[in-house]
């Protein structure tokens, strides 16, 4: 091997130590390069009517802090379910989804921009309506019950209601809200949801005569 090659095979090692070494170089920078926004609490939902307080921090890709970063809030539509300001602070006004962004600012660099949604949900049970609400029935006769359940603000529900009878042996009620007058008397019926109820009474007469077959 001459002298000549010698050189060129050492010019050749030395480009790629050089090109190793600069890879390595960007793959240790890398996780520096990319900060990201973390924001708490995790879980995004208010009863419709209070209020959230938002946080947010910029932090590298080894969770530390970025320095002199600063962070804002804004709504990003929705305005009839809520609102929401710069620190973060969200204020529900109804039930549904409120979509916000927050943005990372450093200075010098392009923001760092993060967009999500707060769920506005109902308040907790506090009215059940039932429809229809029979106060007398014949024996035999069966009625198909439904039921909605309201928050204090009166937001839908979706709550699964339980039905139940005082007296089963007068008056079944199944999971589903079937009745059935099954003898004379008088039963309380029940439908719950949560802390929510309402209840009435059903009375059950002999059936009438309706038509002889001979």
């Amino acid at each position: 091997m001459t002298k000549r090659n010698v050189l060129q095979i050492a010019c050749v090692l030395g480009a790629l130590g050089t090109l190793v070494s600069t890879a390595a170089a960007q793959v240790a920078a890398a996780p520096n390069a990319a900060p990201r926004l973390v924001i708490t609490p995790s879980t995004r939902s208010v009863v419709a009517g209070d209020s959230l307080q938002l946080r947010a921090q910029l932090v590298d890709a080894a969770g530390t802090p970025v320095p002199n970063a600063r962070v804002r809030f804004q709504a990003a539509g929705g305005h009839f379910e809520g609102s929401v300001d710069s620190s973060g602070l969200v204020r529900a006004g109804a039930v549904g989804t409120l979509p916000m962004a927050v943005i990372g600012l450093i200075s010098g660099e392009k923001p760092v921009v993060q967009r999500f949604e707060v769920a506005m949900v109902p308040g907790a049970a506090a009215r059940v309506a039932v429809t229809p609400k029979p106060a007398r029935l014949a024996i035999g006769q069966r009625v198909h019950l439904g039921a909605t359940v309201f928050s204090k603000a009166s937001d839908r529900r979706d709550d699964r209601v339980q039905w139940t009878s005082s007296a089963p042996a007068i008056v079944r009620v199944s999971s589903d809200g079937i009745l059935v007058a099954q003898a004379t008397g008088r039963a309380t019926i029940s439908a719950t949801a949560g802390s929510a109820s309402e209840k009435w009474a059903v009375d059950v007469a002999a059936s009438p005569i309706a038509s002889v077959e001979i």
